[in-house]
């Protein structure tokens, strides 16, 4: 996580090693937790 995390603050892309399990950005985006949004 912490890579993933590392990346997302610098807005480079998720390592590859990491999307190939299938994570994305908007998996870790404090927006997914929003309930307003649909």
């Amino acid at each position: 996580m912490g890579q993933a995390s590392a990346a997302l603050v610098r807005g480079a892309p998720l390592p590859e090693h990491l999307t190939r399990f299938g994570l994305t950005p908007a998996m870790l985006s404090p927006a997914r937790l929003d309930r307003t949004t649909g």
